[in-house]
């Protein structure tokens, strides 16, 4: 998880013990994001990382891309991982037309241009990308507020290149041949309204992995630990420290 978001995920420190860190190229972390195979180079990273902090088996929470990224650490490095929260994720790119289409449905005239500049069009600079960033953010939450959208975004470093080899990525990314081999036990979380990687992409998961548990958020968009996050802390904590 992105160190960004440490202040909406402070309730769940009384659980567990978090650590938080920004990809190579993300946040406060120097370095640039690789052009080839990103997502299982920062996989890779995440799990020296544990070596280095000499943590042993951890559970890993990934939210929404770095959701991409737990998946391919618990494929490549399985004896780091004890157990896995997938948040608002999916296991392919099979999500990306359908969360078009329902972006169509669902959002303003403005967030649907910015939208399509933060998918189709080069992005001028991070000054841009932030605006950008911030005009969709309505989107994600199944009822924005200024302070939840703050609390998302203000604390992000947002680097244009960094977002656009990510992107690229996704062109490739499928995991789901994949998923049966992953043995960590696995809690799948998603927002009943999230509008990019909806409630059948957690489905998919769960079924796919082996015992895995779904647990749908109601009241939320694609930031359930914001929305509700008290039962966030509750369930994810509790996994995170038992794996049940």
């Amino acid at each position: 998880m992105s160190c960004g978001l440490w202040p909406a995920l402070r309730e769940l420190s009384a659980s567990a013990r978090l650590v938080l860190y920004d990809h190579r190229g993300h946040g406060r972390s120097t370095g640039t994001v690789p052009r080839e195979t990103p997502l299982e180079v920062l996989a890779d990273d995440a799990a020296r990382l544990i070596r280095e902090l000499r943590l042993g088996p951890v559970g890993i929470l990934g939210h929404s891309n770095g959701g991409f990224i737990g998946l391919h650490l618990a494929l490549r490095h399985p004896r780091l991982v004890a157990n896995l929260v997938l948040v608002d994720t999916a296991a392919s790119a099979k999500f990306r037309p359908v969360s078009r289409e329902t972006a169509r449905r669902r959002a303003t005239p403005a967030i649907l241009r910015a939208l399509r500049s933060l998918w189709d069009k080069p992005i001028a600079d991070a000054a841009a990308f932030r605006r950008l960033w911030r005009t969709v953010q309505p989107l994600y939450f199944h009822r924005p507020t200024p302070e939840r959208i703050d609390l998302v975004t203000d604390s992000l470093r947002f680097d244009v290149e960094a977002r656009s080899r990510i992107l690229r990525a996704f062109d490739r990314y499928d995991l789901r041949p994949e998923l049966s081999r992953i043995g960590a036990p696995t809690m799948v979380v998603v927002g009943r309204h999230d509008w990019i990687t909806p409630p059948p992409f957690a489905e998919e998961l769960a079924l796919a992995i082996a015992d895995a548990r779904l647990e749908v958020f109601e009241r939320s968009g694609h930031y359930p630990f914001v929305e509700e996050p008290r039962r966030f802390a509750r369930l994810v904590g509790e996994f995170l420290v038992t794996g049940r």
